[in-house]
């Protein structure tokens, strides 16, 4: 399951691009879990943030991915609770 689209997510958000972090993440599959992963790296990171302006912008960009996971979660439900839920359950065998 390669997906080269989520390996330059991880890439712009480990260099703390989040303008190429969005535009990485929309072309990425599975949306809700390539989402909550950014989010948490922002997180991890901002944690580890010495520069208040800096830690601030990941926090920021950590909050917004994990608004874009609810978001992508929110449409599937109405569309099709079942196979949203399915979706949830979902095995990702890279992890």
């Amino acid at each position: 399951m390669d997906d080269p689209w989520f390996d330059l997510l991880i890439w712009s958000v480990m260099t703390n691009r989040s303008d190429l972090s969005d535009f990485f993440w929309k072309q990425c599959s599975a949306p809700i879990g390539k989402a909550l992963t950014a989010c948490l790296l922002y997180r991890a990171m901002a944690r580890q943030c010495g520069e208040p302006t800096k830690r601030a912008t990941m926090v920021e960009s950590g909050d917004k991915f994990e608004q874009l996971a609810r978001g992508v979660m929110k449409q599937a439900m109405e569309l099709d609770t079942m196979t949203a839920l399915d979706v949830m359950a979902q095995h990702i065998p890279m992890w």
